[in-house]
This record gives C-alpha cells, sequence and structure tokens, in this order.
C-alpha cells in the first residue's frame, strides 16, 4: 500500500431522489477515472464507499466518479481534485 504521500482517499456518498442516502441494500456500479483517463475502480458496491487513490502532482489528479443503478438515473462528477494525504467527498 503506498504512503499517505502518494495517495488520497475518495468517499462516495449516494443519495435518492427525495434526497436520503440510498438504501444500503442497493448495489451501485461506481466507476473512479483519473485525469489521466485511466479506469481505477469499476464495480458493484453499497454505499458509502472509500477508495484509496492514486496522486501524481498533475492534472491526473482531476478524477472522475460515474455512479450508475437499477432503477435510478445515472449520475456523475468531475472533476473531483483529489490532494494527497487529505480525504474528498463526492
Amino acid at each position: 500500500m503506498p504512503n499517505d504521500s502518494t495517495t488520497g482517499s475518495l468517499v462516495v456518498n449516494i443519495f435518492d431522489g427525495t434526497r436520503q442516502p440510498i438504501a444500503a441494500s442497493v448495489d451501485v456500479l461506481l466507476t473512479v477515472i483519473d485525469g489521466n483517463n485511466k479506469q481505477i475502480v469499476r464495480d458493484y458496491y453499497t454505499v458509502p464507499k472509500k477508495f484509496d487513490v492514486p496522486i501524481y502532482d498533475n492534472y491526473g489528479d482531476n478524477y472522475t466518479v460515474l455512479a450508475a443503478s437499477t432503477g435510478y438515473k445515472d449520475a456523475g462528477f468531475q472533476p473531483i481534485k483529489m490532494v494527497a494525504g487529505a480525504v474528498q467527498s463526492v
């Protein structure tokens, strides 16, 4: 595992249409892509979910998070500026 100077933590929270946290029983397809367009994560998870992601100290630190689940509209956020040793929530 890389040390804190080479990783940042990304916490993903998902809310439903009533602005309440999505049920813990719902599997969400999460895709995390770094600023170099490299896919870091793509799998089904329950949320909230925390990921440790690489830090490049350049434009590669601008991450994209995409979320999809059956019965819900897809959502995405970008850029998410990641910083070494810090926690960023989306």
